[in-house]
C-alpha cells in the first residue's frame, strides 16, 4: 500500500480524552475499557488499534463491501504516525443516546442461549461464525436485525473473515426494547481460505463439503441472495474503489494476492451456485 502527500491519511498521535469531553461521547459503562484507546486527533475522537498493512487493508475492504450491501460499518480511516510511520486503524465512536449497547454473546446468553458459541458442534452454527445461535436469528425474521445479521453473514463469507468472535458483534436496543446490529467493526483477520482454527472460519467446512453451505442458503434464502450479489463484485473494483477514496495506491503483488485470494473465496461459492440455484 503505497501513500503520498495526497493520500487521504490522518496524522496519528495518542491524546487522552479529558473527562470532561467523555460525556458527549455516550459509552456505556461497560464498554469504558475502551477509553485508553480513543484519541482525539484535531476535532474528532476515534478509537484506534495497530495495523499492519495487510490487517488496514482488510478492515478498508470490508467497510467498503458493508456499505456497498446497506449494512452500518464503521468507516476506518488510515492512521500513520509520523516518527516510525507504523499504521492505525482509526474509527469514530459509533454509540448513540438513547441505545442499550450489548456483545452479541452477552446478549444471547441472557436469553438462555448459554450453548450459542460451541464451535465443535454442527458446522451450520459455525457458518454463523460465532454470532448467534441459529433458532434466536429466526425469532427476529422480517425485522432489521435479521437482514442486518444475514448481511454481514455474507460479507464475512465474502472475505473469508475468521475472527467475527463474541466480543466483535454489538448489538442496540432502542427505549421501546427494538434490536438492530451496532456498526460493524473489526474486519482484520480475513482473506485466508486455509486459515481453518481461531473463531470459525466458514470456508473450512465449505472446502469439506459443499453441502453446508447449501444447507444454509436452503434455510436463509434471503442470504444467499446477499451472498450472490457480493460475489459479483471483484476485487479489482474493490481495490480501485478504496484508491480513488483513499487517494493511496496498491502495489502491484497486493492486487495479484488479494486477487488471487478473491478468485479462491469466489469459486468455493460458485460451485454451490452453479450447481444448486441456476
Amino acid at each position: 500500500m503505497i501513500i503520498t502527500e495526497k493520500s487521504k491519511v490522518v496524522p496519528f498521535e495518542h491524546h487522552d480524552i479529558e473527562e470532561q469531553d467523555l460525556g458527549s461521547l455516550y459509552i456505556p459503562a461497560s464498554f469504558s475499557f475502551i477509553i485508553p484507546h480513543l484519541t482525539r486527533l484535531g476535532d474528532t475522537v476515534y478509537y484506534y488499534k495497530s495495523a499492519t498493512t495487510k490487517s488496514m487493508i482488510n478492515e478498508l475492504i470490508g467497510s467498503y463491501l458493508a456499505k456497498r450491501i446497506g449494512l452500518d460499518s464503521v468507516d476506518y480511516e488510515i492512521g500513520r504516525r509520523e516518527s516510525d510511520k507504523a499504521l492505525f486503524a482509526l474509527s469514530k465512536i459509533f454509540f448513540e443516546e438513547g441505545y442499550q449497547y450489548q456483545y452479541a454473546g452477552q446478549f444471547l446468553e441472557e436469553q438462555g442461549y448459554k450453548n450459542g458459541f460451541n464451535m465443535l458442534g454442527n458446522p451450520v452454527k459455525l457458518m454463523l461464525p460465532c454470532y448467534y445461535h441459529l433458532r434466536t436469528l429466526k425469532l427476529y425474521k422480517g425485522t432489521s436485525f435479521y437482514n442486518s445479521c444475514l448481511k454481514l453473514i455474507a460479507v464475512d463469507l465474502k472475505m473469508a473473515q475468521h475472527d467475527r468472535h463474541r466480543k466483535n458483534l454489538q448489538i442496540k436496543i432502542d427505549s421501546r426494547g427494538t434490536i438492530d446490529l451496532a456498526p460493524i467493526y473489526d474486519y482484520g483477520r480475513a482473506y485466508s481460505v486455509n486459515f481453518d482454527l481461531a473463531y470459525g472460519n466458514p470456508f473450512a467446512f465449505i472446502r469439506y463439503t459443499e453441502s453446508t453451505l447449501d444447507l444454509l442458503f436452503r434455510r436463509y434464502p434471503d442470504l444467499r441472495d446477499y451472498v450472490f450479489f457480493l460475489n459479483k463484485i471483484d476485487m479489482e473494483e474493490i481495490l480501485r474503489t478504496i484508491e480513488r477514496e483513499k487517494h493511496i495506491q496498491f502495489t502491484s503483488q497486493e492486487k495479484r494476492e488479494y486477487g488471487l485470494e478473491q478468485q479462491n473465496i469466489d469459486s468455493l461459492i460458485d460451485k454451490v451456485r452453479v450447481k444448486r440455484y441456476i
